[in-house]
């Protein structure tokens, strides 16, 4: 549940306030609206909280949790080499372009497994130490 800092801060500045991650995929499947809210940890045991709405097409999905985003950073799962290839990270804003499509879609088999991606623990970590 986000904070009623945290919610006066986008009101206020119309960004995300510090330790929000948002990206986007791209869904090819049959539901036209999805949404699920997961509570989980992070790998220090702070509490997580993800949000994954699929609306047509696009899969947009914000995580909040305890990091700072003051720094560059980039948040991960432990099943990062399977989502990569699905998920553009468009919050923080990253110094690169975005190409849309991402390389592969989400299809109606992946998208619950897309949805806990978090569930084995969320890290953040530096974008260039990002290892596949």
């Amino acid at each position: 549940m986000y904070t009623f800092d945290q919610r006066k801060y986008l009101k206020e500045n119309r960004l995300p306030p510090s330790g929000i991650a948002v990206c986007v995929a791209h869904y090819n499947g049959t539901r036209r609206l999805h949404s699920t809210l997961k509570n989980l940890r992070a790998e220090t045991g702070e509490r997580v909280q993800t949000a994954t709405v699929a609306i047509d097409s696009v899969i947009l999905q914000v995580t909040a949790g305890p990091w700072p985003t003051d720094r560059p950073h980039r948040l991960i799962s432990g099943e990062q080499r399977r989502w990569d290839p699905h998920v553009i990270d468009i919050w923080p804003i990253q110094q690169q372009e975005v190409a849309w499509p991402p390389a592969q879609r989400i299809t109606d088999e992946d998208l619950y497994a897309f949805a806990d991606r978090f569930e084995k623990g969320a890290k953040l970590v530096s974008p260039s130490r990002v290892v596949l």
